[in-house]
């Protein structure tokens, strides 16, 4: 089973960087912390914890932190 806990944490990081991009729309959000050329990168097939990897990532460099190939 997952950690429940996760939801809340990766809750919190998603507010952050929305808030940081605020006119981004939700989807557009999702979609670039996930969708990079390969089918396994879509959003919908990536596990939370590398999920919570790329958040990180943009809060702390912003878009530039998100390496293209992972």
């Amino acid at each position: 089973m997952r950690d429940p806990a996760r939801i809340a944490r990766i809750s919190e990081k998603l507010l952050q960087v929305w808030q940081k991009y605020p006119d981004l729309r939700l989807g557009q959000l999702i979609t670039n912390l996930g969708e990079f050329g390969s089918l396994e990168h879509y959003a919908w097939f990536i596990e939370d914890d590398h999920m919570e990897q790329r958040i990180d990532a943009v809060l702390a460099k912003g878009w530039a932190g998100l390496d293209k190939r992972t």
